[in-house]
């Protein structure tokens, strides 16, 4: 993203989480409890869980209001899959069980323009759908029909079709006018899937937070979704939900206002534990012997994970995580080698090896210095400084004996 902006001629990119740019939008205005808007607003210490619940992912996070309209992060919950897309996939494999894959994909090929269209009706039908609805009514594009015949050698109609799948209870097709209605309980169950999982989710966070949670902030398109809404207030009927205005541009119009006021999130909460690697002296029965090395006439274990930052830490913009290291370099091959120091990371608390599967790490970032043109000198002793940023990290390396530094910037979001 940073790369495509910078091609695009666009300067000062800056990233944001989306909950986090949502619950900035939604904290400035008037709050709906239900149907009715209010001049009320969140104050100073409230904790809420604002879920940005979109097409494609869920996402959810606990923020507490400090003063001055600041957000402190007490809890971030990764992405689900549940969003409003995965409702309208499930429409869509009911028209395939009814019709037929076959009838289905060769519709999109010969007719896209018309299969987009029917696809916006789906998406207008889901949208409107309300607890209270009885039934939805979708027009069957001609040219389904058309191809369904063509394909159909047995001659079978529809009528008959929907009785073999048994589904005569929940759907009903109606010539005149080539009308499918769609029965509430069944409408219903191709929610279920979506709407359960972002209440299991829900659910988790609010117990995972552990956190004193009177509020849920709705946002994001799906969000406006009445039959959701009420699912979810069904669910947690001591919480009040709060539907954002204009919800569906929560994201966008946050992300504006982020712009004008930086580090509006004066605290966050690691996701994973972040550490340099080191080669540390070899310690026999205590070091995995596949990672002994030989470097200045010593056994050395490659790859120790030197935590600064442990998952679940607490964290404020400016903060620094220093540790020094010293080293010899007196062989004359090791002289002019490239010097790498790599911050790696694990969704683990206490990680222990950068190259042991079990502890899940990954490398994210990396600095390379090339020895100078006199060569290292024999000893060396290196700083290294994790700097914390709004959304990023900054490695900081500094070489007491040269004077050289060096730095890098990579996300954590």
């Amino acid at each position: 993203m940073r790369k495509a902006a910078k091609k695009a001629g666009l300067k000062g990119i800056k990233l944001i989480l989306e909950p986090e740019a949502a619950a900035l939008y939604a904290i400035e205005q008037p709050l709906c409890l239900g149907k009715e808007f209010t001049a009320e607003r969140f104050g100073p210490h409230t904790k809420y869980l604002v879920a940005d619940i979109g097409g494609g992912t869920v996402d959810m996070c606990v923020h507490e209001i400090l003063n001055k309209g600041k957000l402190r992060e007490l809890f971030r919950a990764t992405g689900c899959d549940a969003g409003g897309c995965s409702v309208n996939h499930e429409f869509l494999l009911l028209f395939k069980n009814i019709f037929g894959a076959s009838t289905i994909d060769t519709f999109r090929q010969k007719y896209p323009h018309k299969y987009h269209e029917f696809e916006t009706q789906i998406e207008q039908k889901k949208c409107s759908f309300e607890q209270k609805t009885k039934a939805l009514t979708f027009i069957v594009p001609t040219e389904i029909i058309d191809v369904y015949k063509s394909q159909n050698e047995e001659n079978e109609t529809l009528e008959n079709l929907i009785s073999k799948l048994h589904l005569e209870d929940t759907v009903e097709f109606k010539r005149n006018g080539n009308r499918l209605h769609l029965s509430s309980s069944g409408v219903r169950k191709l929610f279920d899937s979506s709407v359960n999982s972002i209440i299991a989710r829900m659910t988790a966070v609010l117990t995972d937070s552990k956190e004193n949670i009177k509020f849920i902030l709705l946002v994001g398109g799906y969000s406006q979704s009445d039959y959701l809404r009420s699912r979810i207030e069904e669910a947690f009927p001591d919480l009040k939900i709060i539907h954002v205005e204009d919800g569906r541009l929560a994201v966008v119009k946050g992300a504006v206002m982020a712009a004008k006021r930086p580090h509006f999130i004066t605290e966050r909460r690691s996701q994973f534990s972040y550490g340099f690697y080191l080669n540390a002296k070899f310690e026999e029965g205590v070091h995995p012997g596949r990672f002994k090395v030989h470097f200045e006439g010593e056994h050395w274990c490659k790859g120790v994970f030197k935590k600064m930052i442990g998952a679940g830490q607490v964290l404020t913009y400016g903060q620094q995580f220093s540790w020094e290291s010293h080293e010899t370099c007196k062989e004359p091959e090791n002289k002019h080698l490239t010097l790498y120091t790599s911050l790696w990371r694990s969704p683990l608390k206490n990680p222990t090896y950068c190259l042991l599967e079990e502890d899940q790490c990954e490398e994210v970032g990396k600095i390379t210095v090339a020895a100078p043109p006199e060569g290292w000198p024999d000893e060396m002793n290196y700083v290294r400084t994790l700097i914390v940023g709004e959304t990023e990290f900054t490695l900081k390396l500094l070489i007491k004996e040269t004077g050289k530094k060096l730095k890098c910037a990579m996300d954590f979001l």
